[in-house]
């Protein structure tokens, strides 16, 4: 019943009313059928009413039509605008034809199916509760921010301050207004989208405008690229990294381990904590998430022409003016891509994709989780029962084929979990402790006050709750990813490791906002995802602390750096293998 209240306050209102009024309306018709010709009444008012819901669907999609995407309309109304148009037919055969009943069943199921449908993309994130495809982008914003100052569940939590937002705004959209500028509207989206410090505000393109000015507002958003990239150690040393040796810095004497100093003449480590991560393939909740990378985006940043000052071999102080070779952004993801994506996959493991195991060493396996899921229908009913003991069992198959290979201890990889659902978290959870554990619940936010009105517990086995197990993390560790984490931290014989902690969300993003021309689409959550103690599961606070504690964090070395991106070696699988050997 809580997956089903859950779906309706995500719901989008007017379909899920419109859906109601076509279900109720053909049952009424054809139960009013039955009792006219019995009484062998005039038919002709009968054939008229059949005629309102289509009546009713017209004046909808006058009132609601996505402007530039056909295909939003169809994913969120044809089924229902089918059943209204199936029962206008109807009413041509209101003759004794026992074919009627189930013409009428058809437009019955056809209404039902569109309600489900809605119910199952509010379940995933599919509700459309903001159409602004027909604004302009200054109306567009006015409209975002009035429709997430409602229905954006962390307000009170992150304290959004929707005065500051309207007032940073609105200036770069009457700018994107009169120049047309599909590129500036992105651009702008991204860095609104920055400021809520919740990668579950995910903006996405759906048309070609919309794709193609994605394309140009990424280039725009990396920079300039003059060379190399840059990245911070432990020790608050900023050094190089990813060099071309085909570029004037290297051509300089800036190489892979090279120190910077400062950049443009400021110390870099200044320069560095002043920058915003904004770019659309990442969101930053933590703050020291965000900081463990501002060097790497502070490297496309400067202007076309920057001035670097570092240290040569010899240990001297020297500085080079540098010219832009071109778009950062190549530069800048792959680096990322190294830190956070790349090194994380040893070729078999990539090829082999969700729950892959294997054995690290003759005595080591090795778990990698990418996403909470597992089986489409058996998802949809695990959120319904809250329990999934399908996937608990198919867990525990291929831990006993580890044991029987020789496993005395547990690699879980879960860095780059990309999430799903929290059933699973708490499926694979029950395997590693004896205790109940709280996954999460569904409530609402009254005066001031969390109240949870459904909870989900998870009863551990225990099976495997005396094996050693480190548990690998990272920030693109997020959503289901993030709750999974959690509830194997509370396990007493898990590890949680890794260079960073999660990335701190867990709310399931339930809203739309559609853009001008429906160009993009911004989703953003609306219903609660709470925690036993107080507020939303794993999602950070206004201070942007996590609230996943790390057992130890992988240290960030010169050694490790030139491992990381130079020899695109796994570090930290490395060094966990060497952590579970002392």
């Amino acid at each position: 019943m809580a997956v089903i209240k859950y779906c309706i306050l995500a719901q989008d209102k007017v379909r899920l009313i419109l859906g109601l009024f076509v279900i109720l309306w053909s049952v009424a018709m054809l139960v009013a059928r039955t009792v006219m010709l019995r009484k062998e009444m005039n038919m002709t008012i009968w054939r008229l009413l059949c005629l309102a819901p289509l009546l009713l669907c017209i004046i909808h999609f006058a009132m609601c039509y996505f402007k530039g995407s056909a295909e939003l309309n169809l994913r969120f109304y044809a089924p229902i605008y089918c059943a209204a148009i199936a029962l206008a037919i109807l009413q041509f055969r209101y003759g004794r034809d026992q074919k009627i009943a189930l013409a009428g069943g058809v437009v019955i199921a056809l209404a039902v199916v569109g309600m489900a449908i809605g119910v199952f993309q509010s379940a995933n994130g599919n509700v459309t509760i903001g159409n602004f495809s027909r604004c302009n982008y200054e109306d567009a914003m006015r409209g975002i921010l009035a429709e997430m100052r409602e229905h954006y569940c962390l307000n009170d939590w992150k304290e959004i301050d929707y005065e500051a937002l309207e007032e940073r705004m609105m200036p770069q959209m009457q700018a994107a207004d009169e120049q047309d500028d599909a590129v500036a509207f992105y651009m702008a989206l991204c860095e609104y989208r920055y400021y809520f410090y919740d990668w579950h505000l995910i903006l996405t393109a759906n048309t070609d405008r919309g794709r193609e000015a994605e394309r140009q507002g990424r280039e725009r958003l990396a920079g300039y690229d003059h060379g190399f990239a840059m990245f911070t150690l432990d020790s608050g040393e900023t050094v190089a990294i990813m060099t071309d040796r085909n570029s004037a810095a290297y051509r300089a004497g800036i190489q892979d381990g090279t120190r910077i100093l400062r950049w443009n003449g400021v110390p870099v480590e200044e320069a560095a904590a002043e920058v915003q991560c904004i770019y659309p393939d990442y969101g930053f909740s933590v703050k020291e998430n965000e900081d463990r990378v501002k060097a790497v985006f502070l490297a496309g940043r400067g202007g076309e022409t920057v001035t670097v000052t570092y240290l040569d071999a010899e240990g001297m102080e020297r500085s080079v003016a540098l010219n832009s070779m071109g778009s950062y952004q190549e530069r800048l993801e792959n680096t990322l891509d190294r830190f956070y994506r790349v090194s994380t996959l040893a070729p078999e493991d990539a090829r082999n994709g969700n729950y892959y195991t294997r054995m690290l060493t003759s005595d080591i396996g090795y778990l990698r989780i990418e996403r909470e899921s597992y089986h489409v229908i058996s998802d949809a009913v695990a959120m319904v029962t809250g329990h999934y003991e399908k996937v608990t069992d198919m867990l525990d198959r291929k831990l006993v084929a580890l044991r029987n290979a020789g496993m005395t201890s547990l690699v879980i990889d879960v860095r780059n979990n990309r999430g799903g659902s929290d059933d699973i978290s708490g499926a694979v959870a029950t395997l590693f402790t004896d205790e109940k554990l709280y996954n999460y619940g569904f409530g609402e936010y009254i005066d001031g006050e969390y109240i949870t009105t459904q909870e989900h517990w998870v009863n551990g086995n225990g099976k495997w709750k005396e094996l050693p197990v480190v548990l690998l993390v990272n920030s693109e560790c997020l959503s289901a990813g993030d709750r999974l984490a959690s509830l194997l931290g509370e396990c007493p014989n898990v590890q949680v490791v890794g260079m960073t902690v999660t990335n701190g969300i867990d709310q399931n993003p339930t809203a739309i906002c559609v853009t001008p021309n429906s160009d993009f689409l911004l989703r953003y959550p609306s219903v609660f995802s709470l925690s036993q103690q107080e507020g939303p599961n794993n999602d950070t606070r206004a201070d942007r602390e996590s609230r996943m504690v790390l057992d130890r964090y992988i240290p960030i070395t010169e050694e490790a750096v030139l491992r990381i991106f130079r020899e695109d070696a796994d570090y930290e699988l490395e060094y966990v293998v060497d952590l579970l050997r002392e």
